[in-house]
């Protein structure tokens, strides 16, 4: 396993939201949805780079095949040199916590 660090700060009516992995475009746009502020802006490689985190919907059939495929999209977990590559539902955790962060900063 690995940690993922989310950071969110609030200036003024603004949210910068950062996490440390890459994320798709379609993550930083379902947390920009979720946040109840106007001004949300999701930020990805933030105090260094953990993985590179896919949606649930983009992972191959069969999952990522580590050890056997040296290709896109398998190549991209394995460049991070990480003892695992993240599950299918590792984004999803990562859009709920940062809005549970981002929720905490609105009252």
């Amino acid at each position: 396993t690995v940690d993922l660090d989310v950071q969110v700060f609030r200036i003024g009516d603004a949210i910068l939201a950062g996490l440390n992995v890459e994320t798709f475009t379609e993550t930083g746009l379902k947390i920009k949805a979720l946040s109840p502020f106007k001004e949300t802006i999701p930020l990805g490689w933030t105090n260094t780079n953990i993985a590179y985190l896919p949606r649930a919907e983009d992972y191959p059939e069969g999952g990522f095949k580590l050890g056997e495929v040296y290709h896109v999209p398998d190549l991209l977990v394995q460049a991070y040199q990480l003892p695992t590559a993240l599950q299918p539902e590792a984004e999803q955790i990562a859009v709920d916590k940062t809005i549970e962060l981002i929720h905490r900063l609105a009252n």
